[in-house]
């Protein structure tokens, strides 16, 4: 399946570059980057709920927004920011691969996808993937997300440290 590693994304948002771990070898990344850079300033605040990039938006949902004040609240602004633009950065390159991907699912997943480094979600005998899944998965719950969907959700946060097998998965995992 046509699927990018979304939630392998390390940024480097003081240059707005991105590395993807194998991946996107067919999109030329300076390009990408340069576009991605006519769209988005140093100075924005990755937490603004209503920031756009190339059509990219946090979802509009309560669960959403619920999810962002949580992840806020719970982790370093550090970490916070860098889910954030985790999320825009899958989102971007599932935009660029022509993914149909469900947003809100992926904003979850990489919102929630370092919870279990957190103090409050550490179990201290579960990897920390693990910990942040079943915490987004106890989340998404509350909301009554369908079973399927908070698998692929729990999935793509516990292997989001696997190279090798999201990619050949569902985008949402991928």
């Amino acid at each position: 399946p046509q699927a990018a590693f979304l939630f392998f994304a390390v940024v480097y948002s003081h240059n707005v570059r991105i590395r993807l771990n194998k991946t996107i070898d067919d999109v030329n990344h300076d390009a990408y980057s340069q576009s991605i850079q006519q769209n988005v300033t140093l100075s924005m605040r990755i937490n603004n709920m209503s920031m756009n990039i190339n059509g990219i938006r946090i979802p509009d949902s309560k669960m959403a927004h619920e999810a962002t004040e949580l992840v806020r609240d719970t982790e370093s602004s550090l970490l916070f920011n860098h889910s954030s633009r985790v999320y825009y950065w899958a989102a971007l390159a599932g935009q660029q691969r022509g993914l149909s991907v469900d947003q809100e699912l992926l904003y979850i997943g990489c919102m929630f996808h370092d919870m279990g480094l957190t103090h409050e979600h550490c179990s201290c005998e579960k990897r920390f993937e693990v910990d942040g899944a079943n915490t987004a998965r106890e989340f998404m719950r509350q909301y009554g997300v369908s079973a399927p969907d908070i698998n692929k959700v729990w999935t793509a946060i516990a292997l989001h440290t696997t190279p090798g097998i999201p990619e050949f998965m569902d985008p949402v995992i991928a």
